[in-house]
């Protein structure tokens, strides 16, 4: 014997033989061949499709896998809706003798494996370029207004014979099932030749073949596949074209757990770790507030760098990145370089919601150099509630916190300054009103001294 030959989760397209002798093969998937799919014996085998008859797992036979595009040797499974493309979930994950559980991508494969070397997961995952070079989008914001929407439920098809480009946020009208749907553009200047259509706020069941028209535009296309009815991932992928000058607020959008907006660089674009590297936001010491401000649930910032930020007033305050939602992601962002200026607040990664248990993910991020920065409240990373915060590298903070937890004591802090504001103002216009006299006034106030915070005795804490 020359020992034992296990193939698993393999694409093998466009040969004359697909795969010959394996002494295992699961989840393997040969189309394209120009003679047998699978050639000679095998000793144990499963889920492996073929384009012919010849795949050792009857049920498997005769299968025509799509692929996202292999005119262009994109070989990623096409995303469809059930069991519309037969490589998606129709693998096994019984792949303990060699023990993997990534796709090619490097991909966590969970739930029912798809065959093949591609897992494109539970949810179709849309991306779109952001950059300067003939790109979809030249900015991140402008991303972010044209993609979100209705991500929960949003309809995506391939279409063909477009006539003419639709126009954004116009209603189209599937000519033979008279279902509608509103228009989320592709690309900032909408094209005649889309390969995709995504649609909002679906009513009724478009079909495989009809022609749809734009109500306002009145261009045409035919719907040639249906690639989902159940909702989208918006992937928007930032390419080191030319550096960003502005961030993003990602909101508006309805989202879930597997439906929500994800904000990355593309991965020729990634930085090394090292500043300079990959996708840069420079705000050029432009007062801005926060760069990117997440306040959709579930969204994920991952693979950016983000420099040379501040507030929009000196006593205003400015985070990197601001997650506010429950269970968004900060992963592998490097944070340097705020401008100089003394103010209010000044964080990298600032998580800030009023939720009891928000549990957002920071994670893999580089923070460094929050200097010449005099602020209040300055730190590298800043916490509340219930999060997870791990594998980050934070340094050269002279004047604040690596990582800083304020277990809702910022509402505790400023309920209590409202509250005592209030009474204070209450006690002053009562006395105008009563008539009573300064000594009474005195011990009115006396009585309310155990209810209130310490700032009282700092008045300009208290009313600024």
């Amino acid at each position: 014997s020359n020992g034992t030959f296990y193939a698993y989760n393999n694409t093998v397209y466009d040969c004359k033989y697909g795969i010959r002798e394996a002494d295992y093969l699961r989840n393997n998937i040969v189309n394209g061949s120009t003679s047998t799919n699978y050639v000679g014996a095998v000793t144990a085998s499963s889920n492996n499709i073929s384009g012919d008859a010849s795949s050792p797992d009857t049920a498997y036979r005769n299968k025509t896998v799509f692929f996202v595009a292999t005119s262009t040797q994109d070989f990623h499974l096409e995303f469809r809706d059930g069991m519309g493309n037969p490589a998606m979930n129709a693998g096994t994950s019984s792949v303990s003798e060699i023990g993997f559980a990534v796709d090619i991508d490097g991909d966590t494969r969970s739930g029912t494996w798809d065959v093949g070397a591609d897992d494109v997961g539970a949810t179709l995952v849309m991306p779109h370029s952001i950059g300067t070079a003939s790109r979809d989008f030249s900015t991140l914001q402008a991303w972010e207004d044209a993609r979100d929407g209705v991500l929960t439920t949003r309809n995506v098809f391939k279409i063909t014979s477009q006539s003419a480009a639709f126009s954004a946020g116009e209603v189209i009208t599937g000519l033979t099932s008279n279902a509608t749907g509103t228009y989320v553009i592709e690309r900032a200047t909408p094209s005649a030749s889309e390969t995709y259509m995504s649609l909002d706020g679906v009513s009724g069941i478009f079909q495989v073949s009809e022609v749809v028209q734009g109500g306002a535009s009145n261009a045409t296309a035919t719907i040639s596949a249906i690639l989902t009815t159940a909702g989208t991932i918006e992937k928007g992928e930032a390419y080191k074209d030319a550096v960003f000058a502005a961030g993003v607020t990602i909101d508006d959008s309805t989202t879930d757990a597997t439906h929500y907006m994800w904000l990355t660089a593309e991965p020729g674009s990634r930085h090394t770790g090292v500043a300079g590297t990959g996708v840069r936001i420079d705000m050029g010491g432009v007062g801005s507030g926060d760069v990117i401000h997440s306040l959709d649930h579930y969204s994920v910032i991952e693979w950016l760098e983000i420099t040379n930020w501040r507030p929009t007033t000196d006593f205003g305050s400015a985070d990197a990145i601001d997650i506010d939602n429950i269970k968004g992601t900060a992963r592998n962002n490097i944070i340097h370089d705020p401008t100089p200026i003394s103010t209010i607040r000044v964080h990298g990664i600032d998580v800030n919601n009023g939720n009891t248990v928000n549990n957002p993910d920071v994670y893999n991020n580089i923070v460094y150099n929050l200097i010449g920065v005099s602020a209040t409240d300055l730190a590298g990373i800043s916490i509340s509630n219930t999060d997870y915060v791990y594998n980050n590298i934070v340094y050269n903070v002279p004047g604040g916190y690596g990582i800083y937890y304020y277990p809702g004591l910022l509402l505790k802090r400023t309920w209590q300054r409202y509250l005592t504001c209030s009474v204070f103002i209450f006690l002053l216009v009562f006395i105008n009103v009563s008539g009573i006299c300064l000594s009474q006034f005195y011990f009115l106030l006396l009585l309310f001294i155990p209810l209130m915070p310490i700032e009282l005795f700092h008045l300009s804490s208290l009313l600024f």
